[in-house]
């Protein structure tokens, strides 16, 4: 594989997010990266940057409500980008159909310039036919957890527990089951249910201290939002298995991960007894999960996403 220059616009100042995967994915595989700030960089110097530096491909993650200042419009920076020989991709490993009261993002497709590069990944796969009628060159990408983080973690027994939950309680309101599943959890399993994603008692958990979680608690419950909606499921997927965790999803179609436990999507009583099974047979259980861990580092990391992308756009 020959030695790219890519040059990625976003988010790339907090220590948990897609650029940064990115970022480190690229660089491990031998690339060079060229990083720009979205809400700081300005449109003039990242144009002359990509030429001066002969980038070979820019990304671009957009972070909803943020824009990209510059004494010259967003769409001439992209040509100019693409003029001095660079190949453009939007990536976001997001669900986008469907949503649309808190950031408009479904009636952004085909307009907002994440939109409007010669290539669009996202992890909404479902869509095929809605994409194409807005004019976007969209290919899907499932969601992934950078390599560096598929990893075993530690026992710890501050974080041993029956059943737990990764993630918002709260979530987008034309999804309402979130908060459903994660009160039936706490009314079904009592003291022996954690959430952890902000708030008290559990805060989020992030870096190795999240290998050790899924290392200590027991049953992992996994959703997505709209769970069940062919070809999307949440990133948290990959995570929790890629860093050895149990889990149990809803079922997807295209969701096909050996290890991995699937239940009906909102039947909970099916749920429940999948949860008390699993918790009752703890080597069926630990064997379901190394399966998983296996198949994720070998298929489900952020390496090879961009495997795939590189190969689509002619870059490998």
């Amino acid at each position: 594989m020959r030695k790219l220059t890519v040059a990625i616009l976003g988010n790339h100042s907090v220590s948990y997010c897609t650029e940064r995967e990115l970022d480190w994915t690229f660089e491990n595989m031998g690339h060079e990266v060229l990083r720009f700030q979205e809400n700081t960089a300005r449109t003039e110097a990242i144009a002359a940057q990509c030429a001066s530096r002969k980038a070979d491909l820019f990304i671009y993650v957009n972070t909803h409500g943020w824009k990209t200042p510059g004494s010259i419009p967003f769409g001439e920076m992209v040509q100019r980008i693409k003029s001095a020989g660079a190949v453009t991709c939007g990536f976001h490993l997001d669900i986008y159909w469907g949503l649309n009261t808190t950031d408009h993002r479904q009636d952004e497709i085909g307009k907002h310039p994440l939109w409007k590069m010669d290539y669009m990944f996202t992890a909404d796969g479902g869509h095929d036919a809605e994409f194409k009628a807005r004019g976007v060159n969209h290919h899907w990408l499932p969601p992934a957890v950078v390599a560096r983080d598929c990893k075993r973690g530690n026992f710890r027994q501050d974080f041993a527990t029956d059943v737990v939950f990764v993630g918002a309680r709260t979530y987008h309101p034309e999804y309402p089951f979130r908060g459903q599943l994660v009160d039936w959890l706490g009314k079904t399993y009592g003291p022996r249910f954690r959430r952890y994603g902000g708030g008290t008692p559990w805060p989020a958990i992030r870096g190795e201290s999240l290998n050790d979680l899924y290392a200590s608690a027991k049953v992992c419950v996994g959703d997505s939002c709209f769970a069940g909606t062919p070809k999307y499921w949440s990133d948290r997927v990959p995570e929790t298995l890629g860093r050895g965790g149990f889990l149990i999803h809803p079922q997807v179609e295209g969701l096909d991960i050996p290890g991995l436990v699937t239940f009906e999507p909102g039947n909970l009583g099916q749920l429940k007894e999948k949860i008390d099974y699993y918790l009752a047979h703890d080597s069926e259980r630990r064997a379901k999960a190394n399966q998983a861990f296996e198949w994720v580092l070998e298929n489900e990391t952020y390496t090879n996403r961009v495997q795939k992308m590189l190969e689509i756009m002619g870059l490998q």
